[in-house]
């Protein structure tokens, strides 16, 4: 059996059109399961995974892989776009993680050391997880592949952040693509739980630069419209730190005067200005979103659309300049006030000065 289901794995990775499916990879898999034990057999399965027909069957044993479960990671990247590979690999990968978290609880000679392990770990499961399904290849979010649905890996996905408190939080922190923002807001209803770390994380001026506050933001403010009925306070409250922030970044949106807007540059390299201007358009974008009776969410909006509105007259009224750097800003302000009188018209209000 167990020469059966190695045979079509390496049978699979070395011509995925002879079976596009991996259903004998799976039908094999499972009938070992049923007449083997399971940990025998996904260490069997994994050592297929990672060989080919110039490369050996590395060692490996179930007890090193529960020590590091991460190296189901480094699966090649066809693996994950099969949908049979897929399910046995995920299902795999699930009975080592909560191993893994077995073992890490019992060694550790603190609770706290343990959580902060375990959290660590599942940080990178889930950012590389969500990387894939979006059709972005691992870490390096430049290496493309074709995007796809799996309902096995989003409840894998759902599942540990669900059960990893501050997960969502420590996720938006590091950053992410905004396709996987988006699908992050669009697949994961438990990202809300996560909505006093959000506002915490908003909060804290020290913890992130400006450009990345206003990424943090945008998610924010997604997360809370699509969410917020699971807890309308910690939602009002999550909005309320989201859109403080867009307001307090409009000098950084609009660009200095009389330098290049490009000036304005992270350590990383990020070109402040264009980041404010490209989630700051996301989040009136998101925000003709808000549904039902939802007066207390539309309220904390409305008050900072208002704001936000009375910033972008003022400073058009106070130009003095002229030139073609002078009528690009003005073109600004004019888009960022029809973005505003948009997203205010949406939720049935209309601009007041």
């Amino acid at each position: 059996l167990i020469k059966m289901m190695s045979l079509s794995v390496r049978t699979f990775l070395d011509d995925p059109l002879f079976d596009p499916a991996a259903s004998r990879v799976e039908g094999s898999f499972l009938l070992a399961h049923r007449n083997l034990t399971t940990t025998y057999v996904d260490c069997e399965y994994l050592k297929a995974l990672f060989s080919s027909k110039n490369t050996p069957a590395p060692y490996l044993n179930y007890s090193a892989l529960c020590r590091d479960p991460l190296v189901v990671l480094q699966c090649p990247v066809e693996v994950w776009r099969c949908q049979g590979l897929r399910r046995v690999t995920l299902s795999v990968f699930r009975r080592l993680l909560e191993s893994n978290e077995e073992l890490v609880r019992r060694h550790s000679p603190q609770l706290r050391c343990a959580v902060e392990l375990l959290a660590s770990r599942d940080l990178t499961v889930v950012r590389c997880l969500i990387l894939l399904t979006c059709g972005l290849a691992g870490v390096d979010t430049q290496s493309k592949v074709k995007p796809f649905h799996c309902s096995s890996l989003t409840s894998t996905i759902r599942s540990l952040i669900a059960n990893r408190q501050g997960l969502t939080a420590m996720l938006v922190k590091q950053g992410l693509p905004e396709v996987a923002t988006d699908w992050l807001v669009d697949n994961v209803p438990e990202s809300m739980d996560d909505a006093q770390f959000l506002s915490a994380l908003l909060s804290e001026r020290s913890s992130l630069a400006a450009a990345e506050r206003m990424v943090a933001a945008d998610a924010g403010v997604r997360i809370a419209i699509a969410h917020g009925s699971r807890n309308e306070a910690a939602a009002k409250l999550l909005l309320l730190a989201s859109l403080s922030q867009m307001v307090s970044s409009f000098f950084l949106l609009v660009g200095p005067v009389g330098v290049p807007v490009s000036v304005l540059i992270e350590d990383n390299g990020a070109d402040v200005t264009q980041v404010c201007r490209k989630t700051t358009f996301r989040m009136l974008e998101a925000l003709q979103r808000i549904k039902g009776d939802r007066i207390g969410l539309r309220n904390e909006c409305s008050m900072a659309l208002q704001k936000l509105a009375g910033m972008c007259k003022g400073e058009s009224l106070t130009m003095t300049e002229s030139g073609p750097v002078a009528s690009r800003r003005k073109a600004l302000l004019k888009e960022i006030w029809d973005a505003i009188v948009k997203a205010l018209n949406a939720m049935g209000s209309s601009v007041q000065l």
